[in-house]
């Protein structure tokens, strides 16, 4: 009837003037409300990257992928060149440099296991650190005290010497370091103390020298 018709009509009028004022009030497509993202903190950035490591690994293994022998070295040379760049540092690198060897991975490669007992004493020794790094890798790394270091060749024991450092032969050899290890050149400690003096009486520019040539101190060693 024309009555309902007019009803029907005013009817639809109203629900579409409704639909409107709520598109207007809320877009289509709105989410509502914007929530704002909490800062990104250290702690929070640090648990991210993990997160992403692992799912990173996970997504390579899944692809048939596996690191080659020279990722895991160059990713060990990292860690050690950064922990005995730390332990150079002594009291300002402890805590990094304990840090460091609770790490597992480097940049997603995973560190062959004790790894850390591998780590240099070069930088401790040369700068006398016993009561910090040296004492910490010797007595609870329990790092290798007659393993030659990378960069000289030498036992821990003859960096010790190379430096004028008597305090910490003396502690390297109450912690069973060999009195009887050779150097890159062959001599004992003995010797190479001798030979120590000698040049250094003598003024000898190239072992004088010697000792300012340790790129350890460098920082890009450190991860």
């Amino acid at each position: 009837s024309p009555q309902l018709s007019g009803l029907c009509t005013a009817q639809n009028a109203k629900t579409r003037a409704g639909l409107r004022a709520r598109s207007a009030a809320t877009p289509t497509g709105s989410p509502g409300p914007l929530r704002r993202n909490k800062p990104v903190t250290p702690d929070t950035a640090k648990t991210m990257g993990q997160q992403m490591s692992y799912l990173q690994d996970q997504a390579m293994a899944a692809a048939g992928y596996k690191k080659s022998g020279k990722d895991q070295e160059a990713a060990l040379d990292k860690a050690l060149k950064s922990a005995d760049y730390l332990a150079s540092r002594g009291a300002d690198g402890i805590a990094a440099l304990k840090d460091l060897c609770k790490q597992k991975k480097v940049g997603g490669t995973t560190l062959p296991k004790g790894w850390q007992q591998k780590i240099p004493l070069q930088g401790a020794c040369m700068n006398s650190h016993m009561n910090t790094s040296l004492k910490f890798l010797v007595e609870e790394i329990k790092v290798d005290l007659d393993a030659p270091e990378p960069l000289s060749g030498d036992p821990p024991i003859h960096t010790a010497v190379a430096w004028g450092r008597p305090e910490v032969v003396a502690y390297l050899l109450a912690k069973g370091a060999n009195a009887n290890a050779l150097d890159a050149e062959g001599l004992t400690p003995l010797q190479a103390a001798k030979r120590r003096q000698a040049l250094l009486e003598s003024g000898d520019a190239k072992y004088v020298n010697r000792s300012y040539d340790y790129t350890a101190s460098d920082p890009k060693h450190y991860l």
